[in-house]
């Protein structure tokens, strides 16, 4: 038989115990949530492309804008407390010269892995971008003037599945969202339901944050079934493109699908149609 004193000393300690391991439960919760809720998107607009700093516990520069900008991107990491070789990687949404022109000076040849989708290899083993395939009759004007050609070199991994960000400590991911070229990608923060998408669109040239079909795209219906699918299965709420921008879910579905549906059916390639008038339009 236990005394009243031992039976109480056995009380406390247990309750103690139990205690303590409750508080650990929640050190250990929010040392995660901390960790999930200090991933964070940030970006520098170089002129040219937006460049993104997905800031976390890893942390990973998503484009690199095109040559010449790589001084400004330094400077701009490093007022972000994340120099260079810090980097995991360097993800390129596409092979085009205003978004991976400075990947090769800024952070390969110091080190930093370059990672970008399998179907765009073949543009940064040339430097330089695929033809543009105009959107509208202004897109073909400017494909005139937008050649950025780049020193050619060789991507460090080719994604052509989803990619898991866990591992670096960032509740995200990285998306195939093949259209505006065959090897375009995209990156998720899941649980804060944004995404850095590319060229997937664009905000507008004088109202930034209201969204416009790209300039140019490969394949304009897959480009239109990639936006749909992460609006209406992956439920995402804000977008960060490549140029202008960030765009909200909600302005995407007003502009892009009035309906409520996907019902789109335009030739890969095909002109804009003249009953789209916001197409056109800067």
């Amino acid at each position: 038989m236990l005394t009243s004193g031992l039976k109480s000393g056995v009380i406390f300690a247990l309750f103690t115990l139990s205690g303590l391991l409750s508080l650990s439960g929640t050190f250990q919760a929010n040392a995660a949530n901390t960790a999930h809720a200090a991933t964070e998107i940030l970006r520098l607009d170089t002129g040219i492309a937006n460049v993104y700093l997905l800031k976390g516990p890893k942390s990973f520069l998503i484009d690199s804008s095109s040559v010449g900008h790589e001084a400004e991107i330094e400077a701009w990491l490093k007022a972000h407390q994340t120099p260079v070789e810090s980097l995991e990687a360097i993800i390129l949404t596409h092979g085009h010269g205003d978004h991976a022109g400075g990947a090769l000076k800024l952070g390969k040849s110091r080190g930093v892995p370059v990672w970008v989708g399998a179907g765009d290899a073949d543009m940064l083993n040339r430097g330089r971008s695929r033809d543009l395939i105009p959107t509208s009759f202004w897109a073909g004007v400017l494909r005139l003037f937008v050649d950025m050609p780049y020193t050619p070199f060789q991507a460090d991994r080719l994604i052509t599945e989803p990619v898991d960000l866990s591992p670096f400590g960032i509740q995200g991911r990285v998306l195939p969202l093949p259209g505006h070229t065959s090897g375009s990608l995209g990156v998720v923060l899941d649980e804060k339901k944004q995404a850095v998408v590319g060229d997937l669109f664009r905000g507008g040239v004088f109202q930034n944050s209201t969204p416009r079909v790209h300039f140019f795209h490969e394949e304009r219906p897959q480009t239109m079934w990639q936006i749909w699918h992460l609006l209406e299965h992956e439920g995402l709420r804000e977008f960060f493109p490549g140029h202008f921008g960030p765009l909200q879910a909600a302005d995407l579905k007003r502009v892009f699908f009035p309906n409520g549906h996907f019902n789109w059916a335009i030739p890969a390639g095909g002109q804009d149609p003249e009953s789209c008038p916001f197409e056109t339009a800067l």
